[in-house]
């Protein structure tokens, strides 16, 4: 790819009035929120800056057994009494991400222009005369500030200058601001955690700015000091890494300008939220006049993997290793809280929400009941296999991961006429937090259940490992229900349309049993089978009348994740008309004209989760999640066959391309379709695996491959691939 293309530049105007209209520099670990009027204001944050108080600790009378003989009488008191109470004297009643503050410059900025190549932000007046390069270092807490001007105005306002009162209530001291000779900033001592040094320096081609740690607040301020000594000597870097990603990335073609800077935008925050640190709810860019969403946490029951979905296509699955990482930092927790929930000493339990610690923060039950969110962990190892076909990842840490959920998993599972059930669980937010949040063999876990069975065995298998557990895995296949399944009573079939008939009384996956999907939901977890865990063909006869009672039960609750994976399923059904219709309604119903992207749209008639777009949460899931939704419409593998193509509505059938965008097996895949005709595909074999490919170009294909070409006639072209072999697939002429 040209690096510089001016796909990888983005214009905006000033004024932007708030940080949710602002521009995104990151690394993951520490970011940047560039916005302002007659001001810059530069809102700063670290993704790891928390107040780590009132954990409810995960504790062995709060076992699984005993929760499900509290639910099965409806007994809330019970079920109380079983979680940790918090200390009431804490003004904070669960872990929280903080927010920092920001810095000003007093200089008014007309129009800033994002050169991604380099993962600069460019700064202009009215007179269009540079003013600023702005860059986050690509391995540091560092601000780059590249300016000629040796008298920046320079004002530093930590977040106790907006919400100090919220802050004082949670027994938080003022923060020690400081200015001299070498540097101006702030510390900010916490009750129970480090103390935070926010510190700005020049040097000779501008400002740089940090924010680090230290035990005391001299020492904080010490290593503040350290930082900023060398900060100038990431310029270069930080272009050599950013030049480097983007050769990396896959380019696309398409009609929409607005969908290419959906894309590309996108991976550049993919980047920027997680490079040096794994993805959270909000990145590091939280506003410094609130406290963040959920407290910024790691959301495991759908969110934090949807901020990933994009960088397996996206040929960047690298930027997985900090989650990798902190998973395996936790492990140990993780598999004491399996201990301690089921009773069992080779499991592995990661509850839905945790902190930076790995420890439970939710205040809720149906949090440790949604078994399928330590699954859905190992899921995002599976993928990272899949694409990159890494055997001694797969040995080291998929496979032990999967095969720790699936233990817990296989402590719950009761036989019943000769079936397996899963006597309880929840599906994940359905009529969250009552006792309707949880029932029997919940389709959202089922799926879950058959994804790990199907990767455990696949993967001892390969590696030649645990036959014994093999023999089981294969015996639990076939006597657990793949979902739960509902038949509509014919009574109360509402007819409104010839088809609404069939359709309705025909058998549909249920929430879990017994229970329909009866309202609007925002989490779709009942599809699961479809996405993400694949343990069902899209083209089975089951899932459209699911779809049918899904587009009953309507959009109401809907938020914008939902949107994003609803387009996803649909490019998963081929539906290409569908899927860009939900992933346009995520554009137009949840960003703003600045490009933000919101969680709670600001527009009544849609979904009942209206807010002011200033005071919605600015949350990245669906920001990510509609990324992969274009990845997806225009190259995805389904149940380890490669579609090409497979979703293109008709406002992109004129011209569309990709360049090595990657996907499962390992292989780098480029193809262009013009006037709605596939004209080539060619796929690069990184680790010889097999491909399957189906045919969607022509009745009879030519393949190219080793200096040789076959005509060949098929739906489904399989051939088994060596490393580092290039074919290409054209249609053959009538």
């Amino acid at each position: 790819m040209d690096i510089h293309s001016d796909k990888l530049k983005l214009d905006w105007r000033f004024p932007l009035p708030n940080t949710h209209a602002g521009i995104l520099l990151g690394n993951g670990l520490f970011g940047v929120v560039v916005w302002g009027d007659e001001r810059l204001c530069l809102t700063i944050n670290r993704a790891d800056f928390w107040d780590r108080r009132n954990i409810r600790p995960i504790t062995a009378k709060m076992n699984v057994a005993d929760l499900r003989k509290h639910w099965l009488a409806r007994d809330d008191d019970g079920i109380a009494q079983m979680v940790e109470p918090t200390d009431p004297s804490i003004g904070i009643d669960s872990p929280s991400g903080l927010p920092m503050g920001r810095i000003e410059l007093g200089l008014r900025i007309a129009d800033a222009t994002l050169q991604m190549a380099d993962g600069a932000l460019h700064l202009s007046n009215e007179q269009a005369s540079t003013m600023l390069r702005l860059s986050v270092a690509a391995d540091q807490p560092v601000l780059l500030i590249e300016s000629d001007n040796a008298d920046l105005d320079v004002r530093c306002r930590p977040a106790w200058d907006f919400m100090g009162d919220r802050l004082a209530g949670l027994d938080h001291a003022p923060p020690q601001m400081f200015d001299d000779s070498s540097m101006r900033g702030w510390i900010q001592e916490l009750p129970a955690d480090p103390t935070l040094c926010l510190a700005s320096s020049r040097f000779s081609g501008g400002l740089a700015v940090t924010a680090v740690y230290g035990e005391t607040p001299e020492a904080a301020r010490a290593n503040a000091g350290d930082m900023l000594e060398n900060a100038s000597a990431a310029v270069e870097s930080t272009k050599r890494w950013w030049n480097g990603y983007w050769q990396q990335v896959p380019q696309i073609d398409l009609p929409s300008v607005e969908a290419e800077e959906v894309y590309y935008y996108g991976l550049f925050k993919l980047a920027g939220m997680s490079k040096e640190y794994p993805a959270v709810l909000q990145g590091p860019w939280v506003e410094e006049y609130q406290m963040p969403d959920c407290g910024n946490d790691f959301h495991f029951n759908v969110n934090i993997q949807m901020c990933y979905w994009p960088a397996y296509g996206a040929n960047a699955p690298e930027l997985l290793q900090p989650l990798f990482d902190k998973l395996k930092q936790w492990e140990p927790r993780l598999r004491n809280n399996a201990k301690l929930l089921f009773d069992i000493d080779d499991g592995i339990f990661l509850p839905m929400a945790v902190n930076d610690t790995g420890e439970w923060i939710a205040n809720y039950w149906p949090s440790f009941t949604d078994f399928a969110c330590t699954g859905w962990a190992a899921h995002l190892m599976w993928l990272y296999y899949r694409y990159t076909m890494d055997v001694d990842f797969l040995r080291d840490t998929a496979y032990p991961f999967m095969k720790g959920a699936m233990r817990v998993y296989e402590s719950l599972l009761e036989e019943e006429d000769g079936q397996m059930v899963l006597p309880f669980g929840t599906s994940a937010e359905y009529n969250w937090g009552s006792f309707q949040a949880t029932g029997r063999n919940p389709s959202f876990q089922l799926a879950c259940i058959h994804f790990l069975l199907e990767s455990l065995i696949s993967s001892a298998e390969l590696l030649d490992i645990d036959a014994d557990d093999v023999t089981t895995w294969k015996q639990l296949q076939q006597t657990v229900p793949p979902y739960a399944e509902y038949i509509q009573p014919a009574d109360k079939v509402v007819p409104w349309s010839p088809s609404s008939d069939e359709l309705a009384t025909q058998p549909r996956i249920a929430v879990y049993e017994g229970q329909d999907l009866e309202l609007s939901h925002r989490h779709h977890g009942h599809l699961a089978v479809v996405h993400p865990f694949d343990t069902l063909g899209p083209e089975h006869a089951i899932v459209r009348p699911t779809l049918y009672r899904w587009l009953e039960a309507g959009q109401g609750n809907w938020i914008a994740f939902s949107f994003a994976w609803a387009a996803i399923i649909y490019g998963r059904m081929k539906d290409g008309e569908a899927a860009y219709l939900n992933y346009d309604l995520w554009y137009r119903l949840f960003t703003n004209k600045y490009r933000g992207a919101i969680e709670l749209t600001p527009y009544t008639g849609i979904s009942t989760w209206v807010a002011d777009a200033d005071a919605s949460p600015m949350q990245m899931d669906a920001n990510m999640g509609a990324v992969n939704a274009i990845q997806e419409m225009l190259l995805h593998t389904v149940r380890g066959t490669m579609r090409v193509f497979p979703a293109i509505p008709k406002v992109w059938q004129h011209a569309v391309s990709f360049e090595k965008m990657r996907t499962e097996g390992a292989f780098l895949v480029s193809a262009e379709m013009k006037e709605n005709q596939i004209i080539s595909i060619e796929i690069i074999s990184e680790k010889g695996a097999e491909l399957r490919l189906a045919n969607n170009i022509a009745d009879e294909i030519l393949v190219s491959r080793g200096g040789k070409e076959e005509r060949t006639r098929t739906k489904l072209l399989t051939l088994q691939t060596v490393p580092g072999e290039i074919i290409t697939i054209t249609g053959c002429l009538p």
